[in-house]
């Protein structure tokens, strides 16, 4: 079985919070690729014009829409996976409080 570690259970959840902590800075990151990807969308008219600019923005913004779901979906996964890390932490540690009064 697994020891009982300061930040979970050794072995079984160690690296969960690290990438969780990815997670949340690829949220962020797939944010501000967004944010590039509008400021580009919006320079294009000063260089491109007619119904192929027209097409193009009609198409980006459906992309855009869908886009912009992703950095709070990848962030909430991250979320659960911290919470699941807590949880079962806390869980390992009653356990182990548990049998640690019984073989005393």
């Amino acid at each position: 079985m697994a020891s009982i570690g300061g930040s979970g259970v050794v072995g079984v959840t160690d690296g969960m919070v690290s990438v969780c902590e990815d997670l949340q800075q690829q949220s962020v990151k797939i944010q501000n690729y967004i944010e590039e990807l509008e400021s580009l969308k919006s320079q294009l008219s000063n260089d491109w014009e007619g119904e192929d600019l027209d097409t193009l923005l009609t198409e980006f913004a459906g992309f855009k829409a869908k886009l912009d779901e992703l950095p709070s979906v990848v962030k909430s996964i991250s979320d659960w996976g911290l919470s699941t890390h807590e949880a079962y932490t806390e869980h390992a540690h009653k356990v182990s409080e548990a049998i640690t009064s019984v073989l005393q």
